[in-house]
């Protein structure tokens, strides 16, 4: 584990700027040293510390501290790195060590009376972005190198000097910093595979493509202009691998017989390794009798461990093994599966949703507790979320039941959710964070299918629900080895925010998916949708088949459906089958970070009177303050508290209602379905329903005052729509021929300056240190300063972007 040629430079540059910054921040330090000689008692010259600190006017007499250096690809939390650091403090008798691979730095206590590893004492972030040795060139890398050096050198002069006492590091907070380590770690040179398997296996090539856009995400063309996309992945498969190891490890608590974790160090190749860790956690399924999910493959944790980090991850392993898991709480064990993903990078690992971040810095998930505040009423309902993604909806349905029946224990609420996601790393995180409410319970199944929504069916068999809590039927249900169809019991409520734009990129990889869904809606609907259709629209017309009579369906998407033409369809199927309860959409704030995206949340009731339906009045509601300011933060009961309220207002209002908060315009269903007939078609045609929501109050008020006076523009004259060319490839270019024609990027896209909101964060590309910019026409316009942001990156982002309809 010893530093080549380069890492000795690295090194070197390393103490050079620790000097500059002891002389510039007068810190109470003569300098630092590298390799320095220590002798043995017999005046032999054995160890060579990386880095020693002395102290003032003390040079070579008295250590401060000694810091032991290690590549980005080793984890400085290493039980031998830090027994190897640890001999060496001790012989020069320095109070302070610290471990470090450059992107992170530990500090320990040598003089404490604890065991080794309990002796850390604080974490610091040097380089997040120093992936290899040789990125030392890089300005970001050098930038963040010296600002983390110090921030840490002089937040050690205070400890040093009696300022700031000395820190702790909960146990919980340093398994979340070891396992994010993991992914920080090793995902360079896994983003380094991918690419090399991606240029050289046209096989690999194609399924990788495909998996990328079952994630929602634009598939990489080239290894060229794509690095971020493959370092995605990267993080994402060291994701699986971390949520994996410990999953297994807490699992081992509840089922002794699962064999030690263990790699031996004749293993040499990572395929190897991975066959091997496979082993166990095919084990661990086996014995639960669950978790296919969690220790289940699917493409992408089928490629193999590069070797070169085969010793690290043993070594990774080894220590996590070594730790006695029984002395941390459930409570401790449940907080590091949720904060093991970063909240910024579960962003960029596409899982984008569900919370609002309010005045305050917190997030809370406004937008799904009104949802699930419509569409569960009783402790007793079960809910189904189609597109699940990390699991949102359901763990606050989790909440909401607990709310309503505080006495309901885990394992009977957690048999009443129902999720499915077609990405296995959502459904992963779904699993765990349903499991972790309660770890303690041995009987912990959350019910998560790793699957294409569109291949799971409704099941009115009565003894459904009751086979699905038996243990061998779920397993036989929830194997993804072989293609069997799915399917789930009718429940009480289908909530969720569908992939709205996600799946239209998948008809390019995977053609005919358009097709298959079409003949899904068909079969149960008997409707023709079309090829315009939105992916949302079908979400919530086969999200309809699994609703029991008076369920509710809540969804959150695009409100474009509400005024476009192919959004009569699923007005139709609506007014037929459902009582339309509210349309709501907020006047005030986005509810999707995707800042193109306008929303809308749908409620609905199935309903098979048409009478009731014909009663019915749909509330179309505009809110006018943000829900942060509706909904409190303080706790659970007084949100739950809160969102009833607003619930019972929104639904018992039956005439037109406007306050400071919202406006309520309540429209009766049957006049709904008359204003869309064609009386001459004999069918229903549409109508453009999103001005009920978003116009003016004048136009409420002309409506009233003009009650019984006005008819459709439709009944007096022929409305049709005028001709367009439909010629969209000559006017607006695909990426993919851009790169054809080798159009420059500056001709295509624009610099955002610094101070610029991101609109479409997956369509931006990271130019470092503004290379491309520098030359560019932009550069005659604006500065390097007003576009280069914090992270040494300029972003530029398309003129426009292309995205189905």
């Amino acid at each position: 584990m010893s530093f080549g040629f380069v890492e000795d430079s690295v090194r070197q540059y390393i103490v050079e700027l620790m000097n500059n910054i002891i002389r510039a921040e007068n810190l109470p330090f003569e300098r630092a040293d590298a390799q320095v000689e220590i002798k043995d008692a017999y005046g032999r010259y054995q160890r060579f510390p990386d880095i020693v600190l002395w102290k003032k006017g003390r040079v070579l007499g008295e250590a401060v501290l000694l810091i032991e250096l290690k590549q980005p690809k080793y984890v400085p939390m290493d039980v031998d790195v830090v027994e190897s650091a640890f001999l060496k403090a001790s012989k020069v008798g320095a109070p302070y060590f610290a471990t470090s691979n450059i992107q992170n730095l530990v500090l320990f206590d040598s003089f404490e009376r604890a065991d080794l590893m309990s002796r850390r004492k604080g974490i610091y972030r040097i380089s997040p972005s120093m992936g290899h040795p040789n990125d030392i060139i890089r300005e970001n890398v050098r930038r963040e190198i010296e600002e983390g050096l110090r921030a840490f050198l002089i937040s050690f002069s205070e400890i040093y000097r009696g300022i700031r006492p000395l820190p702790t590091l909960p146990v919980d907070e340093f398994f979340i910093y070891t396992l994010r380590w993991l992914v920080d770690s090793l995902s360079t040179p896994l983003t380094e595979a991918l690419q090399k398997e991606f240029e050289k296996n046209s096989g690999f090539r194609k399924g990788f493509q495909q998996w990328f856009s079952e994630q929602g995400w634009i598939p990489p063309l080239n290894t060229r202009n794509y690095y971020d996309e493959f370092n995605r992945t990267a993080r994402q498969y060291l994701y699986l691998l971390a949520n994996k190891l410990m999953f297994y490890l807490v699992l081992k608590l509840h089922i002794p017989q699962l064999p030690e974790l263990k790699i031996n160090e004749e293993v040499r190749t990572g395929e190897e390794l991975r066959r091997i860790l496979q082993e166990y956690f095919d084990k661990a399924e086996i014995e639960s009798g669950d978790y296919d999910t969690i220790f289940g493959m699917n493409f992408i944790e089928k490629f193999p461990i590069p070797d070169e980090v085969v010793d690290s991850l043993r070594m990774f392993i080894a220590n996590l093994s070594r730790y006695d898991f029984r002395r941390l709480g459930y409570t401790d064990l449940g907080k590091i599966f949720d904060k093991l993903i970063p909240g910024e990078e579960r962003h960029k690992l596409g899982q984008y949703f569900t919370s609002q971040r309010h005045k305050d810095g917190s997030y809370w998930p406004d937008v799904v507790d009104l949802i699930i505040g419509f569409t569960i009423k009783s402790p007793e309902a079960t809910v189904l979320d189609g597109a699940v993604g990390a699991g949102t909806f359901l763990v606050r349905s989790y909440s909401r039941i607990k709310y309503l029946n505080p006495h309901m224990k885990h394992e009977h609420i957690i048999r009443r959710l129902y999720g499915i996601d077609i990405a296995k790393f959502p459904a992963l995180l779904s699993v765990i964070n349903l499991a972790i409410r309660d770890l303690s319970v041995k009987e912990n199944y959350p019910i998560i299918v790793n699957k294409d929504f569109f291949k799971v069916v409704p099941s009115y068999e009565p003894n459904t629900l009751n086979q699905w809590t038996d243990v061998k039927q779920r397993l036989l249900l929830l194997t993804g080895r072989e293609e069997r169809e799915i399917s789930f019991p009718p429940v009480d409520a289908f909530v969720g925010n569908p992939p709205y734009t996600r799946q239209e990129e998948m008809e390019y990889y995977i053609p005919g998916y358009k097709d298959t869904l079409g003949k899904i809606v068909d079969r149960e609907w008997e409707i023709n949708l079309g090829k315009r259709c939105s992916i949302y629209i079908y979400f919530m017309l086969h999200g309809l088949t699994f609703l029991k009579e008076g369920g509710r369906l809540g969804y959150i998407t695009s409100n474009s459906w509400l005024d476009v033409d192919y959004g009569k369809y699923l007005q139709k199927i609506l007014l037929e089958n459902t009582k339309i309860v509210a349309i709501i959409e907020s006047k005030v704030e986005r509810w999707f970070e995707d800042a193109d995206i306008n929303t809308a949340i749908t409620i609905v009731e199935k309903c098979s009177s048409k009478t009731e339906r014909n009663k019915n009045l749909v509330k179309f509601v505009q809110l006018k303050k943000k829900l942060e300011e509706i909904i409190p933060t303080t706790n659970e009961n007084e949100r739950w508290t809160a969102i009833d309220k607003l619930v019972e207002k929104i639904e018992n209002i039956n005439s037109y209602y406007e306050d400071e908060t919202l406006r309520i315009f309540p429209k009766p269903q049957q006049e709904l379905w008359e204003e869309g007939y064609n009386e001459e078609e004999q069918a229903y045609d549409g109508s453009k329903w999103g001005k009920y929501v978003r116009a003016p109050e004048i136009f409420f008020k002309i409506l009233e005052k003009g009650k019984g006076l006005f008819v459709p523009l439709k009944k007096v004259a022929e409305v049709r729509r005028g001709f367009t060319t439909g010629a969209n490839e000559f006017f607006y270019l695909t990426e993919e021929r851009i790169e054809k024609l080798w159009i420059e990027r500056e001709f295509w896209m624009h610099p955002l300056r610094k101070d610029e909101e991101i609109p479409v964060p997956e369509h931006a590309w990271k130019d470092k240190s503004g290379k491309y910019f520098k030359p560019s026409q932009y550069a005659e316009k604006v500065s390097l300063n007003e576009v280069l942001r914090d992270d040494g990156c300029v972003y530029w982002v398309p003129n426009y972007v292309i995205k189905s309809p």
